[in-house]
């Protein structure tokens, strides 16, 4: 006899929840993938920032004949800027006369002309 009108648009509660948990773990996978890659290209740079130092020791010796006594001679000398002025490096900072990266001071071997980095403990 009487025909039910379904007058009803939108979504139910359920399916907009389910719809919100798949876009968090979404959004959770996506998030923890970036980290990931992040944390890649940091250490990438570090080591492009390492061997741009050893580059530059090795420039210095020819240069001058001998590795710096001091690794800071190599930036108080301007050996790591560019012509505008600008760092070569990208995440290894000159701090209080030492080259640190992420709180973990770069040692430096005068005899081989190489730098690295000591853990700090």
């Amino acid at each position: 006899m009487f025909k039910k009108k379904n007058d009803k648009k939108g979504f139910s509660p359920i399916e907009v929840v389910i719809v919100l948990l798949v876009i968090a773990v979404m959004i959770a996978v996506i998030y923890k993938r970036y980290e990931i890659y992040k944390e890649k290209m940091f250490q990438t740079a570090i080591t492009y920032d390492i061997k741009n130092i050893n580059l530059i020791l090795t420039l210095y010796k020819v240069k001058n004949g001998k590795y710096p006594e001091k690794l800071d001679e190599i930036y108080k000398n301007g050996y790591l800027l560019t012509e505008d002025n600008k760092s070569i490096l990208s995440v290894i900072k000159f701090e209080n006369g030492h080259f640190v990266v992420n709180g973990n001071v770069l040692k430096y071997d005068k005899n081989k002309g190489k730098v690295y980095i000591e853990k700090n403990k």
